[in-house]
């Protein structure tokens, strides 16, 4: 292991140093024939790895905080289009279940009561987006803005995501996802009518991706 964090081997070339750097998936296809490598050859072998996959994973602020390595008994099994959207889907699953073990563990668990009170306003279409403008500092105008979603409860306060979210599973999540997302285009163009040109962040929940009615929704 010395060889692997001396910045003087090839070892800076190895997958999950790349994936840390680079926050994407990094494959290492062989480990037969690859200078990049070429000093855990012997090792890999006698352990039968012949390929290697690494997974960034991501808080929900987008920064990484870990990778998931993966080790195939064959050359290229991570290459094909089905284990690359395997292994997207793995490091989205990993990373919000990460998110909502640390959601468990900041937030004090909720009422029976307050759950419903909180899917009920949800349901009844009280979701309010709060729009936080990115300054492009080159010019000091916005270009993005980021939607930050807000629950009207019957009283008239607002509740943050931290007094929400733990009161919602993928059913709730995926409603809204949906209402923000409707409630983001409208904006987008109501400022294109005024000539604002901006883009909007919008979160978007894992458990949206994985839906399988996702790709037919009409926002």
């Amino acid at each position: 292991m010395p060889r692997v964090t001396d910045p003087g081997t090839h070892a800076q070339q190895l997958a999950y140093l790349r994936a840390w750097r680079s926050e994407t998936i990094e494959t290492t296809t062989s480990y037969a024939g690859n200078p990049a490598v070429a000093d855990l050859h012997d090792a890999a072998q006698a352990a039968g790895i012949r390929s290697s996959a690494a997974v960034p994973l991501k808080d929900a602020q987008g920064h990484v905080f870990a990778v998931l390595i993966l080790f195939g008994r064959y050359p290229g099994v991570f290459e094909t289009p089905s284990a690359r959207t395997f292994l997207a889907a793995l490091g989205l699953l990993v990373s919000e279940r990460q998110h909502e073990t640390s959601r468990e563990q900041r937030f004090a668990p909720i009422s029976a009561e307050r759950r419903h009170a909180l899917r009920d306003r949800l349901y009844r279409g009280a979701l309010e987006l709060h729009y936080q403008p990115v300054v492009d500092l080159r010019c000091g105008k916005p270009d993005l803005v980021e939607a930050l979603a807000r629950l009207r409860l019957e009283d008239g306060t607002l509740a943050s995501p931290a007094e929400f979210l733990p009161g919602f599973g993928a059913t709730e999540l995926v409603r809204l996802f949906r209402d923000g997302l409707h409630q983001a285009l409208t904006q987008l163009q109501a400022w294109d009518a005024q000539g604002l040109k901006l883009v909007v962040s919008l979160n978007l929940p894992p458990a949206v991706l994985i839906h399988p009615d996702c790709s037919t929704w009409d926002p």
